[in-house]
């Protein structure tokens, strides 16, 4: 017979599938986006290789009062902060405890590894941007852009203030699949022109 203790952690187990399955049949979606890659190269500093994600909300860009652009938190994240972010719509960065599970459905898994291979595998180059400064530093700036479709979630962060941004964000969730019909719409030509370089750097996947 199992022991208590390995009942105890089954029980625990189980309970953090259940949470989980059930956030993602509450979580928000909004069908069409574009995945914005930033990659930046710089001289100087300790991080001469940077990477950033933002998510564009296809059906919201259509409406220009409306802001389409959100961090996209892609990879990193606990069942706690995705708990915090797709059920209670607000999450708290750097609370990282032992407490925290990572025991994610495998389907989860799996369908956040083929958005990131989805990202990679389909991105187009839409920008390329240079900085020099007078004191030496130089800085190159990648952008590229990935259509899918799927379902996302978004929320608040609650301090925001720690890394300078004090608004919406996005996390993944489920059913991506590759959008090539974008690439023929009058929204690429009108997303592809915005000036993505003016976004403030993030790296929300490596900050906690």
């Amino acid at each position: 017979m199992l022991s208590l203790l390995k009942k105890v952690n089954i029980m625990k187990y189980i309970l953090v599938i259940l949470l989980f399955n059930t956030l993602i049949a509450n979580a928000q979606s909004n069908n069409d986006f574009a995945v914005i890659t930033i990659e930046t190269q710089s001289k100087k500093g300790n991080h001469k290789n940077q990477i950033d994600y933002w998510l564009v909300s296809l059906d919201l860009y259509v409406k220009p009062s409306e802001n389409a652009f959100f961090p996209l938190y892609l990879t990193g994240f606990s069942v706690t902060d995705f708990n915090e972010c797709c059920n209670d719509k607000n999450l708290t960065l750097f609370n990282v405890s032992t407490e925290e599970s990572f025991e994610y459905d495998k389907s989860f898994i799996d369908s956040q590894k083929l958005l990131i291979s989805m990202i990679k595998d389909n991105r187009k180059k839409i920008q390329g941007v240079k900085k020099d400064w007078t004191s030496g530093d130089k800085q190159r700036i990648n952008i590229y852009i990935t259509p899918v479709s799927g379902t996302f979630c978004f929320c608040k962060i609650s301090n925001g203030s720690k890394i300078g941004y004090n608004d919406e964000i996005a996390m993944p969730v489920s059913s991506f699949e590759y959008n090539p019909s974008f690439w023929k719409s009058d929204i690429y030509k009108g997303v592809r022109k915005y000036d993505f370089s003016t976004l403030p750097f993030l790296s929300l996947n490596t900050i906690q």
